[in-house]
């Protein structure tokens, strides 16, 4: 099933890279007065979402029935590319409401090169 998208304002916080293996990490404080609603963050290589995290922002007496005013979340990720490569954080919302939800305008992207990106294996 596909859920409508409502983009939250600031649109984001973008940056690009050069080739090579990465490590992103981001924090974003969502806020809403409205109705309780279901919030989401990913972090985007391209147009590839390599991270995403989800909240409940709202007015907990309506909506979905449960959450915060504010929620704060963290979206890790990685990825390798062999050119230039534009990274993203992007949140939004599922539903409609009169006044919109946001991200907080301290919202943070950071970025690290890594060496080698490899998966480590359960014992």
């Amino acid at each position: 099933m596909t859920l409508p998208v409502q983009r939250l304002s600031p649109p984001g916080i973008l940056c690009r890279t050069h080739a090579g293996s990465w490590v992103l990490s981001a924090n974003a404080t969502l806020v809403s007065w409205e109705p309780s609603d279901y919030a989401r963050c990913s972090l985007y290589a391209g147009e590839t979402v390599i991270g995403g995290a989800t909240t409940m922002i709202g007015n907990s007496t309506t909506g979905a029935g449960s959450g915060v005013y504010a929620a704060t979340v963290s979206v890790q990720g990685a990825f390798s590319a062999t050119g230039h490569t534009t990274v993203s954080l992007r949140c939004a919302h599922d539903t409609t409401r009169s006044r919109a939800p946001y991200a907080d305008p301290q919202a943070t992207l950071w970025i690290h090169r890594s060496d080698s990106l490899g998966l480590t294996a359960k014992h």
